[in-house]
């Protein structure tokens, strides 16, 4: 009991309850009491922010730009065929490229390209460490649904509120028609920035009938920038097909340590 009223006294003092009269019983009691309430909400604190940084590795994109066949080459270390799923691949591991390298397991999430699937995609994010865009460099008609879809990623409160990072890769270089990512940022930069003007209209992903949460995109007034997003954007170049994929499994390196 002397052990408690020693640090009574002293979470007392700390507070300045001393210095204008005598602490009695219910004072202590109040003094005890909100010491604990501070220690609740600093234990909350640290266990959201654990719990923020997200465990997953989530590839995201359109049909056809070869997310699936990205899983597998990470996966297997080689080109594989796929079909269009309503399903995630999931799996722990390192990349296959990568496995000399001492480096930690990761969850790898494949997420469904088709549309009627993405109302589900907000869960996923929500335990992602970092998001990885597949785009289809080759094919300029799907350029536009691929802007939409990374417009929403990047004001999503999920992603932006964690700052979570973004890789763009350019897929199949291999392929004469594709643009490189130098060509191809700018390009997706004037898109994002014609969408911010139908922003306030526009629900970010997940929306199953009900808005979701949307954050600005960039600095009001100012055309926009890949660099004013709050999740880092890196856009690189790579080939799914040949196994190019070098700037991805770079940029891939520090979420594995």
């Amino acid at each position: 009991m002397d052990v408690v009223n020693s640090y009574l006294d002293a979470i007392a003092s700390l507070f300045g309850v001393h210095s204008y009269f005598p602490v009695r019983e219910d004072a202590r009691l109040v003094v005890l009491g909100t010491t604990a309430a501070i220690l609740v909400v600093l234990l909350a604190v640290v266990l959201s922010r654990r719990k923020s940084k997200g465990d997953a590795i989530v590839l995201v994109g359109t049909l056809g730009a070869g997310k699936t066949a990205l899983y597998f080459q990470l996966l297997e270390g080689s080109f594989r065929e796929t079909q269009t799923s309503m399903k995630e691949n999931v799996e722990t591991f390192v990349p296959h490229a990568l496995r000399q390298s001492k480096l930690k397991p990761v969850k790898i999430v494949d997420f469904p390209g088709h549309d009627s699937q993405r109302h589900r995609l907000n869960n996923i994010l929500a335990h992602a460490k970092a998001v990885m865009f597949v785009l289809d460099a080759a094919d300029e008609f799907t350029r536009p649904q691929a802007a939409n879809f990374l417009f929403s990623l990047l004001t999503s409160e999920t992603l932006v509120s964690r700052s979570v990072p973004v890789l763009v890769l350019c897929n199949k270089q291999d392929d004469p028609l594709a643009k490189p990512a130098l060509t191809l940022q700018p390009i997706f930069e004037q898109h994002l920035d014609r969408l911010r003007g139908a922003q306030s209209t526009m629900a970010s992903i997940g929306s199953s009938g009900s808005e979701q949460a949307v954050k600005q995109l960039g600095k009001p007034g100012v055309p926009f920038k890949f660099e004013h997003s709050a999740c880092n954007v890196q856009f690189v170049n790579g080939s799914v097909r040949s196994g190019q994929l070098e700037p991805l499994l770079k940029w891939l390196q520090p979420a594995l340590k």
